[in-house]
C-alpha cells in the first residue's frame, strides 16, 4: 500500500495535537512550509516527504532562515548513510513515522539554526499569532 504525504501529516498531527501551537501550509517567501510548531516563541518547522528527501532538503534550507529547529519527517524505512550525513552536517532533524505501531521516532536531533535571521523569525511569529486569532 502506497502511503500518501497527507496520511503522514494526519498521523503526525494526531501525536502532536495540543502540545504546540500548530500551523499547516505556512507561506514563507516563495515557498510553503508544511508545518510550523511554536512553543514559547521557539519555531520548529517540518517538511513531510514520502520519497524525495533531496527535494525536501532544498525546501528546509529556506526554513532555516526563520526556524530555530527544522525537521524532515518521513515514513519509517531504511535510511541511507548519505541522508544521515547531510542532515547532521546541516543541523536538520529527522523524524520517522512508523505506521505499523503508530509511533513517531526522532532519528536525528536538530541543531539550533545558525542561518536564522531574527527579522524573519519575528515576522513569522507575528504572522502566526494573527492566524491563531
Amino acid at each position: 500500500m502506497a502511503i500518501l504525504e497527507k496520511e503522514l501529516i494526519t498521523s503526525f498531527k494526531a501525536i502532536f495535537n495540543g502540545k504546540d501551537n500548530m500551523h499547516e501550509e505556512v507561506a514563507f517567501g516563495n515557498r510553503c512550509i508544511d508545518m510550523v510548531l511554536v512553543r514559547d516563541s521557539v519555531i520548529t518547522t517540518i517538511e513531510f516527504k514520502i520519497n524525495n528527501w533531496r527535494k525536501a532538503l532544498t525546501q528546509i534550507e529556506d526554513h532555516l532562515l526563520v526556524a530555530d529547529f527544522s525537521y524532515l519527517c518521513m515514513p519509517k524505512k531504511r535510511i541511507s548513510e548519505e541522508l544521515l550525513t547531510i542532515l547532521r552536517k546541516n543541523g536538520i532533524g529527522l523524524w520517522h513515522y512508523d505506521f505499523e505501531v503508530n509511533e513517531l521516532i526522532e532519528v536525528v536531533k536538530p541543531d539550533k539554526s545558525s542561518y536564522q535571521f531574527e527579522f524573519y523569525k519575528n515576522a513569522m511569529l507575528e504572522k502566526l499569532s494573527k492566524r491563531s486569532n
